[in-house]
């Protein structure tokens, strides 16, 4: 098969008698190529690097396929040959090769959570966290529901989309496909911002930057340490006030000759002590809060992908299981309350229809944990809740009547709703057909 392309560029507003324009590809090199359109039988017109041109070619290629060409001759008419795709990994293997990455570092994010945002809970920065990664912390606590906003449908379902497993789905939403955005403008897109892996990810670039620049200022010589940390002011001074700028120009300062000895210059009296703003030390940043910060932020991560991955394989089974922890504030910090969804693709009721089943653990401030499973097959439905403490199940117990005739109201054929004293069973570890045992 002929698999060779001989092009040119597209210059419509150029004098038909102007010579063609050169390309600036080397021998060997390896261009992207996605055809825009035909433009007869023996002509493409395509996006090859972000430049618009014409192939003539015999090749039958579709508008909007995407390849890659490697250049076999320059010039102003040089020659690409299409290369053969990557062989694709099954979707089973890429599922257990993630997992053997992922499942040693993930973490509940209601462990990680708290450690990464506890300095936040008595409204105080960190004085060992430079500005930009404690603006960025409070931001993340600040975006997090309570358990009231979780209480409506609407709120819940914003709760489970926000909670990081959907992330990569939004995005491939909003991208238009790459055929059609390299011939005109990209659309402007409205980006998950909120999002809490798109959150975590964010935050985790943070740190991994800063904590490279605080590494290298703390491996400089003196005459730089003396720039990054200088004596302090004397008392009589207006007290310096390290802004997000400054710290950038701190970290990135390169010794200069000349530069005079500012340790040596500075006064030795002591700051006073009863300066409002921490005080931000870089030497203790890179020695310890920021490594702990990013082991954190790794695992917080690790989780929610591990939480993936969990869906992806259940597919590959002609099953569904979604597992979704969603971070929520309290009074005295951060919780989660988890949702999992489940279905059994392999079994039908009489009507033909998969039964599934619904699992929530919900924590309660100064009442303990409400877990619930309900369990759905066709119009048949059946509640069972758990507590650990006798308050509120006594307070559930109370309810569960008026939940059995609200659902019967709605058409629902009903297995009286229980309240039981003992523990739930853990929704990751319940049933022999989970693909991951995260406390395995």
């Amino acid at each position: 098969m002929n698999t060779d392309l001989s092009t040119q560029l597209l210059t419509q507003s150029r004098p038909a008698a102007a010579a063609p324009l050169p390309l600036a590809w080397a021998v060997g090199q390896i261009l992207r190529v996605a055809v825009l359109e035909r433009v007869d039988e023996n002509t493409l017109r395509l996006a090859v690097n972000g430049q618009n041109l014409v192939a003539h070619t015999r090749l039958e290629l579709p508008p909007g396929e995407q390849f890659t060409a490697r250049v076999t001759a320059g010039g102003v008419q040089p020659q690409l040959t299409l290369l053969p795709p990557p062989v694709a990994e099954s979707p089973a293997s890429v599922v257990l090769s993630s997992l053997a990455r992922a499942l040693p570092q993930q973490a509940p994010l209601a462990e990680t959570l708290p450690k990464l945002l506890a300095p936040l809970v008595t409204a105080q920065p960190s004085a060992e966290l430079p500005p930009l990664v404690n603006v960025k912390l409070q931001a993340l606590a600040a975006s997090l529901p309570t358990l009231v906003n979780l209480a409506d449908p609407a709120g819940l379902a914003r709760g489970v989309a926000g909670a990081g497993t959907q992330l990569e789905a939004k995005l491939a939403q909003l991208v238009a496909p790459s055929w059609a955005r390299l011939a005109g403008s990209p659309p402007a897109l409205d980006l998950p911002v909120t999002d809490l892996k798109w959150q975590l990810l964010a935050l985790r670039e943070t740190v991994s930057e800063v904590l490279q620049q605080t590494s290298k200022a703390a491996a400089s010589d003196a005459q730089i340490k003396a720039l990054l940390w200088p004596t302090p002011m004397p008392r009589t001074a207006s007290p310096a006030v390290l802004t997000p700028d400054a710290e950038t120009t701190l970290l990135t300062a390169k010794a200069l000759p000349g530069t005079p000895n500012m340790a040596a210059q500075s006064p030795q009296t002591p700051q006073s002590s009863s300066a409002a703003a921490p005080e931000y030390r870089p030497e203790t940043l890179a020695l310890t809060s920021l490594p702990k910060l990013l082991d954190d932020l790794n695992a917080g991560l690790a989780r929610i992908t591990t939480h993936q991955l969990h869906t992806a394989g259940a597919v590959q089974n002609q099953q569904l299981f979604s597992y979704f922890e969603i971070p929520i504030r309290t009074g005295t910090g951060t919780d989660s309350v988890t949702l999992e969804v489940a279905s059994d693709g392999h079994r039908r009721t009489e009507t033909g229809e998969a039964p599934f089943s619904i699992a929530v653990d919900v924590p309660i401030e100064a009442l303990g944990t409400l877990r619930a499973r309900i369990a759905l097959a066709g119009d048949r439905i059946a509640i069972t809740t758990w507590s650990d403490t006798p308050v509120l199940r006594d307070l559930i117990a109370a309810h569960l009547r008026d939940l059995d005739r609200a659902l019967a109201a709605h058409g629902f054929e009903i297995s009286p709703s229980v309240m039981r004293p003992i523990a739930a069973p853990e929704p990751l570890r319940s049933g022999s057909d989970r693909l991951i045992d995260t406390e395995a």
